[in-house]
């Protein structure tokens, strides 16, 4: 075990040297999401864009062919996902293939990041907890993810939480990013199980007694884009009232594309 331990370290350091970007940019989006591993911007889209993005979707998501599921396969009881969005709504483009978007990821990051995989959520089961209310990162290597609001979102219809500046290095993540890494795996963007990177309550108390990362709170209107470092951590909420609908899209670097 000791030495898959320091193969690990090893294998950490290689992919750092190789994606890590030292950054200087007056870009104040990239210059945050570095800085916090976090960043809200309102009213991205305007409502037209909204509009028709909803539209689409709801094409597709209205069609008795097309099933919603978990994308490991996993139920979860409270969302439903259509996984392959792009495949069947091409008005997601709009999102997916916006170039500011992309052009902040991929100044992030040095090389061999690329898009995995997009999904439309939506949660409509008042107080039904999901795995993902676990706060857990989702990677120890560069994986950086976009969520889309399409509708209002306040602190009761299930906003994304993240803990800013807990993406960057600290002693805590290395035997949980070791136990993610060995007991893990994932290729081809499919996990063995899911939410390896979880903290126990107990586990997180712990963390936050030393490393005091502030809690966000992602509430925000309809059309607001949320990009963050999915190495930091971050959870899901319950819903408490009305419904909540997201794109969600991810980019990861060659480790495991």
């Amino acid at each position: 075990m000791l030495g898959n331990f320091f193969g690990f370290l090893l294998k950490r350091a290689s992919h750092f040297l190789r994606h890590h970007r030292r950054w200087s940019s007056t870009d104040e989006v990239l210059d945050r999401l570095v800085e916090d591993g976090l960043v809200i911007v309102s009213d991205f889209y305007d409502k037209e864009d909204i509009a028709r993005l909803r539209d689409g979707i709801q094409r597709i998501a209205t069609d008795p062919r097309i099933k919603t599921k978990r994308p490991e396969g996993v139920d979860d009881p409270a969302a439903q996902r259509i996984v392959n969005i792009r495949d069947l709504s091409p008005e997601v483009d709009l999102f997916y293939e916006d170039e500011r978007i992309k052009q902040v990821f991929f100044a992030r990051v040095t090389k061999g990041l690329k898009y995995t995989k997009g999904q439309y959520e939506i949660k409509q089961n008042i107080g039904v907890a999901s795995y993902s209310d676990f706060v857990h990162f989702d990677d120890w290597s560069h994986r950086l993810k976009a969520i889309l609001y399409l509708t209002d979102v306040s602190e009761e219809n299930a906003p994304f939480v993240y803990y800013k500046k807990s993406h960057r290095f600290a002693l805590w993540r290395l035997w949980k990013e070791f136990v993610h890494d060995h007991g893990f795996k994932i290729e081809k963007s499919e996990a063995t199980n899911d939410y390896a990177g979880a903290l126990f309550p107990d586990e997180f108390k712990t963390v936050q007694r030393y490393y005091q990362y502030e809690k966000v709170v992602c509430a925000a209107p309809a059309g607001s884009l949320i990009i963050f470092d999915a190495r930091g951590l971050h959870s899901s909420t319950r819903l408490r009232s009305g419904t909540r609908e997201v794109l969600v899209g991810y980019w990861m670097t060659d480790t495991y594309v």
